[in-house]
């Protein structure tokens, strides 16, 4: 028989930290909207200099036990890749308590990819800049505006 290996556990604070300064150096907005278990959660914000470039939301790290997704968009943060031709919205680490505890669920057992219709973790506050409110499946409230082209990118 098989023996199932965990996930490595990854300190979700100090991950944190690191897409905070990341995000700062690439000109990002940090913007904390509430936290888990005293884990933060936050959105990184970097409007396009200009109207009219498409606006793209990019998610990560809901499930806690597949660490590569935040750990490929911090990469991709440090190297510059998010540039002026677009307007950035990035939830990154969407399940702290799960990657502490390299589960796929999030402190509460539930996981996060399967609660959109049922609703059994707490709403977000509406006041999210980047995650859009309620839901970071909704788009953020600045690529909803009609006219402007969007994308939803989710990485789990």
């Amino acid at each position: 028989m098989d023996t199932v290996k965990a996930a490595p556990v990854i300190e979700p604070r100090a991950l944190a930290e690191r897409f905070s300064a990341a995000a700062r150096a690439g000109g990002f907005n940090v913007d904390r909207f509430g936290s888990v278990r005293g884990y933060p959660l936050f959105a990184l914000t970097k409007p396009a200099p200009t109207d009219g470039r498409p606006s793209i939301y990019l998610s990560a790290g809901i499930h806690g036990d597949e660490p590569a997704s935040p750990l490929a968009l911090l990469r991709l943060l440090e190297a510059g890749t998010f540039d002026a031709r677009a307007s950035w919205y990035l939830c990154p680490l969407l399940n702290p308590t799960g990657l502490a505890t390299g589960t796929r669920e999030n402190a509460e057992g539930v996981d996060l990819n399967r609660d959109y219709r049922h609703g059994a973790t707490p709403r977000w506050p509406h006041t999210s800049p980047g995650c859009g409110g309620s839901r970071h499946s909704r788009l953020p409230s600045a690529c909803t505006k009609t006219g402007r082209r969007k994308a939803f990118i989710s990485t789990n």
